[in-house]
């Protein structure tokens, strides 16, 4: 079951904006809180009978993060890494010791991102109260109620109970916390939305997306002769005069004589008859988000996320091709003539909200935030933060 994501955590790891899992359903009214973990915390708006383990871990003016929220965020953190790959990576030290490619391991990189994160979530929530924003009844009943459906999935409040007594919270703590996120999402709209007092420009949207998007369309010759998959048999002959057609028709197009596209009927995987213009699609960590919010059945990109991540040789080849040129792959599943076509300018308005939320706001959220951890403006426990790291934290079951 998937349980009550941060949504601060899904914006740092460009992922989608979940509340609850379809199948934790919501129950009506409020749930009593019974004292799980007896605490304190200097910040008013956590229940001061319900916190976490360490007391102001992380504290921003009047605002402050316990220990035990900053444990169940890293838990989320851990979990959806986890998860990432279809539960196919086990919680183990060699998977956190690995070089995450910039000077970090893994375990490192993500608890630095978890901790953005948080502190994201102080600064924004803070902006937002001294600006007088609060939050409607609906929200705060919104927030209630996705955290009873999450008390309801687990079968019975014992059991929730056990599961959050691992992280030292209980419910009205994650309650609070989750206002507190929600109020900063109103803070970050308030700074960088586009009325906002720093907000993110159309020319910063439209530079990404012309750095950071391609437009491919490619044609495709099977010349496997057994097909693994479907048992599908072609004899050599076949094969050969594949091969040589593929010869011809990049001699064709590198004469100028032809278009890829006037070869759509000849496409063994009916690519170019489907999208004879080719596709948009974002590169890396935008890709991932929308095979991961659309699924793979339903997404116009799975085409060439699995081309990317499953085809030797096809991603490099494919971003290395220069516009309006065409790049054969001879790959194990057959050949692929790809072209990299000019970038659709139409497309940029489609993706360019997706820019902004998952891309451009984050990093400018991390920016702020570093900025102000080398002023200081932070009061970080730094004794007791260092006591916390992804390998020992526990792992949530469901996410």
């Amino acid at each position: 079951m998937k349980k009550y994501l941060s949504v601060f955590l899904v914006l740092i790891f460009l992922a989608q904006c979940i509340f609850m899992g379809a199948c934790a359903k919501k129950v009506a009214g409020n749930i009593t809180n019974d004292v799980i973990i007896p605490g304190v915390t200097n910040n008013p708006d956590f229940d001061n009978t319900d916190t976490g383990k360490a007391e102001g871990l992380l504290v921003y003016k009047n605002n402050a993060i316990p220990g035990g929220i900053f444990l169940y965020l890293l838990s989320q953190t851990k979990s959806s890494y986890l998860s990432s790959a279809g539960g196919g990576m086990t919680d183990d030290a060699s998977l956190w010791s690995k070089d995450a490619g910039n000077g970090k391991t893994v375990g490192q990189e993500l608890f630095d991102k978890t901790l953005d994160s948080a502190l994201s979530i102080l600064y924004y929530g803070t902006v937002a109260r001294e600006q007088g924003l609060s939050l409607t009844q609906d929200e705060i009943g919104e927030i209630t109620a996705s955290l009873d459906a999450v008390v309801n999935s687990y079968g019975s409040r014992t059991a929730f109970n056990n599961e959050m007594m691992r992280f030292g919270v209980g419910y009205n703590s994650l309650r609070e916390f989750y206002k507190l996120e929600k109020m900063a999402q109103k803070g970050s709209m308030l700074v960088l939305g586009k009325d906002g007092i720093d907000p993110i420009t159309d020319e910063e949207e439209l530079d990404y997306y012309r750095k950071n998007f391609i437009t491919l369309r490619h044609l495709y010759l099977n010349t496997v002769q057994t097909n693994s998959q479907t048992g599908q048999v072609q004899s050599k002959e076949e094969t050969d005069a594949k091969i040589k057609r593929a010869d011809t028709i990049m001699q064709l197009i590198q004469e100028g004589k032809n278009t890829l596209a006037d070869f759509k009927d000849e496409s063994e995987d009916g690519f170019l008859n489907d999208s004879p213009d080719g596709i948009t699609i974002p590169l890396g960590d935008l890709l991932d988000m929308y095979i991961s919010m659309a699924g793979k059945e339903n997404s116009v990109f799975y085409s060439y996320y699995f081309l990317f991540t499953n085809i030797k040789g096809f991603a490099q080849a494919a971003l290395l091709t220069e516009t309006g040129t065409v790049t054969r792959i001879d790959s194990e599943v057959g050949i692929f003539l790809v072209e990299r076509t000019p970038l659709s300018s139409s497309m940029f308005e489609n993706y360019k909200d997706a820019i902004n939320q998952f891309i451009l706001r984050p990093l400018r959220m991390g920016q702020t935030v570093r900025k102000l951890r080398e002023e200081n403006a932070f009061e970080i426990n730094a004794e007791a933060l260092s006591t916390y790291n992804i390998e020992s934290t526990p792992v949530q079951p469901g996410i």
